[in-house]
């Protein structure tokens, strides 16, 4: 949660002024992670990108708090039955 949270408030401005801003695409990506919130997150947590760069590429988009918490909660739920 902290490197959302720090993508979103500290880094989320610049990166979309430097990088994202001739590329329309991204803003295409975050319509669809703003829409299905949670799913998306709990997606992306099961691929084999690390926690911590997952959290700082969703803090990029404009996901809410409360979805991310949900999708990153579920995925701790989902491998804790695994196991």
């Amino acid at each position: 949660l902290s490197a959302m949270l720090l993508s979103r408030y500290l880094l989320s401005r610049i990166i979309r002024k430097t990088c994202l801003k001739h590329h329309h695409s991204f803003y295409a990506i975050d319509a669809v992670i703003v829409e299905e919130g949670w799913k998306t997150t709990f997606l992306i947590r099961m691929t084999p990108l690390p926690y911590a760069v997952s959290s700082y590429l969703l803090g990029v988009t404009s996901i809410k708090v409360k979805d991310f918490i949900i999708g990153s909660f579920g995925i701790v739920i989902n491998v804790g039955l695994w196991l």
